[in-house]
């Protein structure tokens, strides 16, 4: 680990060539955090492994990256922000043997359901529409998969994840927002994954025991903490005192696999609900 501390922001730059050979063995889909576009981590954030972006990298004062810095263009580092070694102005040719995974889903046009306050709605896997959770709310989800048109939580509502009998993916076609001190908890020896076809919000204070792979951009609010790795097609921004543990839950696939992945839930939300999810 090095220290970063001079009093202005640094900008590391260094020509592939002189670092190449060194990273033949790199796998972007073991990072704890990829962006597909810029990353921003904030004022005293914490990384738990390797930070990739497909655009810049700006790393804010005292922040934490336990791994390497990875960036197609330009890395930025804050005074007294802390990281290994920095892999930046690689250019396209390293991002080109690892493609980020395509995620264009459909509506699926199902039920639309709410917990209400102070309430619990649980649900067997499944096809569903708008899913949401009100003030306080508290959606049980079990080990399956779920599609779901959009995910929004209101303040202080809960999402329990039962992996006991295996893992929980959730696939949500639109967007998924998170208000303020939301938790996402699981428990069980399964993993879990959210699969956002949208954009990501997690908002303030809030803890998501997953990991998230989203087509659109994703911005995790001050002090919230995802425990497994957070993977954007588009801008990811990590705010203050956030943590991204980059825990392998259940791990980020390879890009073929994913793509597989995608088309076998398309087939099977077809069968369904008559309507095609995915297009892969």
């Amino acid at each position: 680990m090095r220290n970063c501390i001079f009093s202005l922001s640094v900008v590391v730059l260094f020509a592939a060539p002189l670092w190449a050979d060194m990273i033949t063995d790199w796998k972007p889909n073991e990072a704890a955090v990829y962006s597909g576009s810029n990353l921003s981590v904030g004022w005293s954030a914490s990384i738990g492994g390797d930070a990739v972006a497909g655009g810049a990298l700006q790393l804010g004062g005292s922040a934490t990256v336990e791994g390497n810095l990875f960036a197609r263009s330009s890395i930025t580092t804050g005074w007294d922000s802390s990281f290994g070694a920095t892999y930046g102005e690689v250019g396209a040719s390293l991002f080109d043997d690892w493609t980020f995974p395509p995620l264009d889903m459909k509506p699926n046009g199902g039920q639309a359901l709410s917990a209400l306050s102070d309430s619990t709605l649980s649900l067997s896997p499944g096809t569903y529409g708008d899913i949401s959770a009100q003030w306080r709310g508290n959606l049980e989800l079990t080990a399956g998969r779920y599609y779901f048109d959009s995910l929004t939580l209101g303040d202080e509502a809960k999402i329990l994840l039962d992996a006991s009998a295996g893992d929980v993916l959730v696939y949500v076609a639109g967007d998924t927002s998170l208000a303020w001190k939301n938790s996402i908890t699981r428990y069980g020896s399964g993993g879990s994954l959210f699969s956002i076809g949208g954009n990501l919000n997690v908002g303030t204070e809030n803890f998501v025991d997953s990991s998230l792979l989203v087509g659109g951009p994703a911005t995790v609010g001050w002090d919230s903490q995802v425990t497994g790795q957070l993977f954007a097609y588009g801008d990811v921004a990590i705010g203050d005192q956030a943590v991204i543990n980059g825990d392998q839950l259940l791990a980020i696939p390879e890009p073929g696999t994913v793509l597989l992945v995608l088309i076998g839930v398309a087939v099977l939300a077809r069968r369904r609900s008559g309507h095609k999810l995915l297009r892969a």
